[in-house]
This record gives structure tokens, C-alpha cells and sequence, in this order.
């Protein structure tokens, strides 16, 4: 009796390890309003995005205020249309969406044919209007040229204000000698204070970086510090 208990618990155990974890995702996010020439909202109308490295493409449709989100959206370049019966034709170019990033495109229709088309090909940076959150998002050029001590990617985290190093051994070899690259103060606080997140995954062992990747496997890496959203604010740092 005691047996088949102890081999319940344990299945019980295996299942809950294999269920899968829940976290703050990585990918990034295009919102925004579409409204008319007068600034009313206008409602279901379709909103397309397409990712120019991949050539996967995404939709939406706006509500009754004219509102529209398409999450989920892989870092890179995305062009973006937008169609209505009664209005030319939106098409904006070069939107770059990187990581955990939440990027607002607001469109204004212009009446007319829909088989017109207004080209939108440069306009100011977009900026994220969502969020407080300050930092840095460290592109996948300037991790593949810039060098990097030992080749730890995570020094690059100093290119944000207020994040400084501070290692107490300049000894660092494996991906697994996690105490040198955890060593970041970031606004004054205290190293220890920091999480880190590998695709939106909670990376930690106690205060430390668990796994701290090589350079040449990373992507991108972004850096976020005060005032972050409560879904990554398990720390101070």
C-alpha cells in the first residue's frame, strides 16, 4: 500500500515537471488606433502585418473604438496595411519590432478608392507610449561585431543608463561561472537585485544568472530598467 502511494506521488511529481511554464513573452506586440480624416474611430477594419525577413504575415481586426493589437510578433522589420471599403489603401514600411517591445501605430484613412494606396516611407522613430519602462534593446549587428570580455554577451547591458559592472573576479570561462556576469548594479541598487530571462523564461539560480549564454548565440538582448511593468518587476534592479 505504502508502495503504490510513493509511486502516485511520484508520477503526480513527473507531470507537474513536464507541464509547461508561464512567463513574460519574449516576442513583441504592434497596437494601435485607426480612425478617419476627422479623428472618429473606425471599426472592423483589417489590419495586416507581414515580417519582411521571414514573410510570415499576422492580422487584426479594429473594435467599435477603432482599437487593434497584434501580439505574439517575432523580433524583425514589419511592413503594415491596413484596408477599408471606402478608404484609400494604408501601407506603412520599416517598423522594427524588437524584443518584448510594444510598438503603437496609429493609422488616419484617407477617403477615397480602396485600389489607391497612401504609402507611408518616413516618418519620425516610433516610440513605445504603452510603458514607463526605460532601458536599452542591444541589436543583433552590435552583438555579432562589438567585442566583449570573454565573450560575455551580458556586458552589454551597460550600454543602458545607470547599469554598471561591478564583478568581484575578473575570472570568467563558462557559461556556468555565473557570478562575474551577474555582478550588475543597475540604478544604484545592489548585484543580486537584477532577474534575467532567456526568450521570456525566468533565468535565475538564488541572485544569480543561471545560464549565461555566448555571444554568439544571442540575437538580440534588451534591458530594461525603472519604471518596468509588474510582469518582470521581481526585483529591485
Amino acid at each position: 500500500m505504502n508502495y503504490r502511494k510513493w509511486t502516485w506521488k511520484a508520477a503526480l511529481g513527473l507531470l507537474f515537471a513536464l507541464s509547461p511554464l508561464h512567463a513574460q513573452d519574449a516576442r513583441g506586440t504592434i497596437l494601435g488606433r485607426v480612425t478617419d480624416q476627422s479623428g472618429a474611430p473606425i471599426d472592423s477594419v483589417k489590419i495586416e502585418v507581414l515580417n519582411t525577413d521571414t514573410g510570415v504575415r499576422a492580422t487584426s481586426t479594429s473594435n467599435s473604438s477603432g482599437d487593434y493589437v497584434l501580439p505574439y510578433l517575432l523580433p524583425g522589420p514589419y511592413n503594415i496595411t491596413v484596408e477599408q471599403s471606402g478608404f484609400k489603401k494604408y501601407a506603412r514600411t520599416g517598423i522594427v519590432i524588437r524584443e518584448g517591445d510594444r510598438t503603437s501605430v496609429d493609422v488616419a484613412m484617407q477617403v477615397g478608392d480602396s485600389a489607391q494606396t497612401v504609402e507611408v516611407l518616413s516618418t519620425t522613430p516610433l516610440l513605445d507610449t504603452s510603458t514607463a519602462s526605460m532601458g536599452n534593446t542591444v541589436t543583433s549587428r552590435a552583438i555579432q561585431e562589438l567585442p566583449t570580455k570573454d565573450g560575455m554577451v551580458l556586458i552589454m547591458a551597460t550600454f543602458a543608463p545607470g547599469v554598471t559592472f561591478t564583478p568581484q573576479s575578473a575570472g570568467y570561462i563558462r557559461p556556468f561561472d555565473t557570478g562575474s556576469p551577474s555582478a550588475m548594479s543597475v540604478n544604484g541598487t545592489r548585484p543580486g537585485s537584477n532577474e534575467f530571462q532567456v526568450d521570456g523564461t525566468p533565468n535565475l539560480q538564488g541572485q544569480q544568472i543561471a545560464y549565461s549564454p555566448p555571444q554568439s548565440v544571442v540575437a538580440e538582448m534588451k534591458v530594461q530598467t525603472t519604471t518596468f511593468d509588474a510582469s518582470t518587476g521581481f526585483n529591485t534592479g
